[in-house]
Protein backbone atom coordinates (compact mmCIF):
# COMPACT_ATOMS: atom_id res chain seq x y z
CA UNK A 1 0.00 0.00 0.00
CA UNK A 2 3.18 2.05 0.79
CA UNK A 3 4.43 1.50 -2.35
CA UNK A 4 1.33 1.97 -4.09
CA UNK A 5 0.68 5.73 -2.52
CA UNK A 6 4.29 6.53 -3.32
CA UNK A 7 3.87 5.68 -7.18
CA UNK A 8 0.64 7.48 -7.26
CA UNK A 9 2.19 10.74 -5.94
CA UNK A 10 5.27 10.16 -7.86
CA UNK A 11 2.86 10.02 -11.52
CA UNK A 12 0.49 12.42 -10.43
CA UNK A 13 3.08 14.88 -9.86
CA UNK A 14 4.94 14.11 -13.04
CA UNK A 15 1.10 14.61 -14.98
CA UNK A 16 -0.06 17.48 -13.48
CA UNK A 17 3.21 19.18 -12.97
CA UNK A 18 5.71 18.94 -15.48
CA UNK A 19 6.71 19.61 -18.87
CA UNK A 20 6.63 15.90 -19.68
CA UNK A 21 2.98 15.39 -18.32
CA UNK A 22 1.37 18.17 -20.58
CA UNK A 23 3.90 16.42 -23.52
CA UNK A 24 1.91 13.46 -23.05
CA UNK A 25 -1.46 14.26 -22.87
CA UNK A 26 -0.86 16.36 -25.95
CA UNK A 27 0.37 12.83 -27.69
CA UNK A 28 -2.02 11.17 -26.58
CA UNK A 29 -4.77 13.48 -27.58
CA UNK A 30 -3.36 13.71 -31.23
CA UNK A 31 -0.06 12.79 -32.04
CA UNK A 32 0.85 14.73 -35.31
CA UNK A 33 -0.99 17.89 -33.74
CA UNK A 34 1.82 17.37 -30.51
CA UNK A 35 4.21 16.77 -33.25
CA UNK A 36 3.38 19.88 -35.20
CA UNK A 37 3.63 21.69 -32.01
CA UNK A 38 6.93 21.41 -31.73
CA UNK A 39 7.37 18.52 -29.14
CA UNK A 40 9.24 15.58 -29.71
CA UNK A 41 7.08 12.96 -29.95
CA UNK A 42 9.44 10.06 -30.56
CA UNK A 43 11.67 10.55 -27.08
CA UNK A 44 8.24 11.62 -24.84
CA UNK A 45 7.27 7.80 -25.96
CA UNK A 46 10.47 6.64 -24.68
CA UNK A 47 10.51 8.07 -21.60
CA UNK A 48 6.62 6.34 -20.77
CA UNK A 49 7.44 3.37 -21.82
CA UNK A 50 10.47 3.79 -19.63
CA UNK A 51 8.40 4.86 -16.53
CA UNK A 52 5.99 1.96 -17.86
CA UNK A 53 8.16 -0.64 -17.84
CA UNK A 54 10.21 0.26 -14.43
CA UNK A 55 6.62 0.21 -12.82
CA UNK A 56 6.37 -3.07 -13.87
CA UNK A 57 9.52 -4.30 -12.50
CA UNK A 58 8.36 -2.90 -9.08
CA UNK A 59 5.30 -4.76 -9.52
CA UNK A 60 7.19 -8.16 -10.19
CA UNK A 61 9.50 -7.87 -7.90
CA UNK A 62 6.59 -6.88 -5.38
CA UNK A 63 4.56 -10.21 -6.70
CA UNK A 64 7.70 -12.51 -6.24
CA UNK A 65 8.35 -11.11 -2.19
CA UNK A 66 4.58 -11.85 -2.03
CA UNK A 67 4.29 -15.36 -3.48
CA UNK A 68 7.45 -16.17 -2.39
CA UNK A 69 8.81 -17.63 -6.07
CA UNK A 70 9.41 -16.06 -9.50
CA UNK A 71 7.14 -18.15 -12.13
CA UNK A 72 6.82 -16.51 -15.09
CA UNK A 73 2.99 -17.03 -16.03
CA UNK A 74 1.84 -15.38 -12.37
CA UNK A 75 0.41 -12.69 -13.11
CA UNK A 76 -1.01 -13.73 -16.71
CA UNK A 77 -4.34 -11.99 -16.58
CA UNK A 78 -3.65 -9.36 -14.67
CA UNK A 79 -3.30 -6.50 -17.71
CA UNK A 80 -7.45 -7.60 -17.97
CA UNK A 81 -7.41 -6.19 -14.54
CA UNK A 82 -5.28 -3.11 -15.35
CA UNK A 83 -7.52 -2.57 -18.53
CA UNK A 84 -11.06 -2.81 -16.37
CA UNK A 85 -9.31 -0.43 -14.02
CA UNK A 86 -8.29 2.72 -15.76
CA UNK A 87 -11.35 2.58 -17.90
CA UNK A 88 -13.75 2.03 -15.07
CA UNK A 89 -11.42 5.39 -13.55
CA UNK A 90 -12.09 6.91 -17.16
CA UNK A 91 -8.91 7.06 -18.86
CA UNK A 92 -9.96 7.55 -22.26
CA UNK A 93 -8.77 4.17 -24.98
CA UNK A 94 -8.56 7.60 -27.38
CA UNK A 95 -5.45 8.69 -25.09
CA UNK A 96 -5.24 12.04 -24.19
CA UNK A 97 -8.26 12.00 -21.08
CA UNK A 98 -7.49 10.40 -17.32
CA UNK A 99 -6.62 11.12 -14.26
CA UNK A 100 -4.46 9.37 -11.26
CA UNK A 101 -7.39 9.62 -8.59
CA UNK A 102 -9.54 8.16 -11.44
CA UNK A 103 -7.25 4.90 -12.08
CA UNK A 104 -7.14 5.17 -7.84
CA UNK A 105 -10.50 5.03 -7.89
CA UNK A 106 -11.25 2.16 -10.86
CA UNK A 107 -8.48 -0.05 -8.83
CA UNK A 108 -10.92 0.11 -5.52
CA UNK A 109 -13.84 -0.64 -7.60
CA UNK A 110 -12.45 -3.30 -9.56
CA UNK A 111 -11.18 -4.86 -6.05
CA UNK A 112 -14.93 -4.44 -4.44
CA UNK A 113 -16.23 -6.24 -7.28
CA UNK A 114 -13.68 -8.98 -7.91
CA UNK A 115 -13.98 -9.15 -4.20
CA UNK A 116 -17.91 -9.91 -4.62
CA UNK A 117 -17.76 -12.18 -7.15
CA UNK A 118 -15.11 -14.39 -4.85
CA UNK A 119 -17.25 -14.06 -2.09
CA UNK A 120 -20.53 -15.25 -4.23
CA UNK A 121 -18.25 -18.63 -5.03
CA UNK A 122 -18.52 -17.55 -8.83
CA UNK A 123 -16.27 -19.25 -11.37
CA UNK A 124 -13.36 -17.82 -12.14
CA UNK A 125 -14.00 -17.40 -15.93
CA UNK A 126 -17.41 -15.92 -15.22
CA UNK A 127 -15.27 -13.51 -13.21
CA UNK A 128 -13.43 -12.81 -16.48
CA UNK A 129 -16.46 -12.51 -18.37
CA UNK A 130 -17.98 -9.87 -16.12
CA UNK A 131 -14.60 -8.20 -16.00
CA UNK A 132 -14.83 -8.21 -19.87
CA UNK A 133 -18.45 -6.46 -19.79
CA UNK A 134 -17.63 -3.92 -17.50
CA UNK A 135 -14.71 -2.85 -19.87
CA UNK A 136 -17.05 -3.29 -22.81
CA UNK A 137 -19.11 -0.90 -21.11
CA UNK A 138 -16.82 1.68 -20.23
CA UNK A 139 -15.78 2.03 -23.53
CA UNK A 140 -18.96 2.70 -25.18
CA UNK A 141 -20.15 4.69 -22.43
CA UNK A 142 -16.62 6.50 -23.56
CA UNK A 143 -17.27 6.46 -26.95
CA UNK A 144 -21.01 8.09 -27.04
CA UNK A 145 -19.44 10.92 -24.52
CA UNK A 146 -16.86 11.83 -27.13
CA UNK A 147 -19.24 11.50 -29.91
CA UNK A 148 -21.51 14.10 -27.92
CA UNK A 149 -18.31 16.30 -27.30
CA UNK A 150 -17.87 16.04 -31.24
Amino acid sequence: LIILIIFALIAWFLLNHTKFGKNVYAIGGNDVAARVAGIKVKKNIILVYTWSSFCAAVAGVLLAARTGSGIATLGLNYELDAIAAATIGGVSHNGGVGRIGGVIAGILILGVVNNGLLLLGVSPYIQQIVKGLIIVGAVVFDMRKNAKAA
